[in-house]
């Protein structure tokens, strides 16, 4: 066969590959818009929420103290972390509340405690989900003077004024009381939707 002839044909075939491959994709690419399109003529139409100032909230507490805050009594809790927030009362609210603290050994002595969050209460078994324990030990070997401790709650059903309190205190029979150097609270409500 004449090299010229089979050089146009190799060019041609080229060509027509190439244009093959360009209406394939073209053609894919009208179906997958096409039945996109169909897809969002039925779908329901986008409900757009716009939240007012009404119907978010919440606030923080925080403190690093010296002298530190000592929790020593077994039946009165000691408020770490205090704050009250306002919210509105046309609906009710989910109050998601977290709250930390840094624990320090202040006596050579064995120590448990407890902590919670509460709200409108300063009794420290109000909410037994959110309770923590620290236990200073001091016979361990590798006895720790610092602990840490955080809880979290969230408070359905809430509206109008109320104060959220971080708490700790000594556990019953416990003789040490401990230190808190540090502690931190923070609230975010958000309108419950119904």
């Amino acid at each position: 066969m004449d090299p010229q002839i089979l050089k146009r044909l190799v060019r041609t075939n080229r060509l027509l590959t190439l244009w093959l491959a360009v209406v394939t994709v073209l053609l894919l690419l009208s179906l997958g818009m096409n039945a996109a399109w169909v897809q969002a003529a039925n779908d329901p139409p986008v409900r757009v929420f716009t939240a007012t100032l009404e119907d978010v909230g919440g606030g923080h507490a925080q403190g690093n103290y010296n002298p530190p805050l000592v929790i020593s009594s077994e039946s009165t809790a000691t408020i770490l972390a205090e704050k009250t927030v306002t919210l509105s009362t046309n609906h009710v609210h989910t109050c998601l509340v977290t709250a930390s603290a840094e624990i320090d050994r202040s006596q050579d002595a064995n120590a448990l405690l407890q902590f919670t969050l509460t709200m409108d209460s300063t009794n420290g078994v109000a909410n037994k989900p959110a309770h923590r324990r620290v236990e200073f030990d001091t016979y361990a070997s590798d006895r720790e003077d610092y602990e840490e401790v955080t809880t979290m709650l969230g408070f359905d059903n809430v509206s109008g004024t109320h104060t959220f309190r971080f708490l700790g205190r000594r556990n019953v029979g416990v003789s040490a009381s401990a230190n808190v150097s540090a502690a931190s609270m923070v609230i975010a409500c958000f309108k419950k939707l119904l």
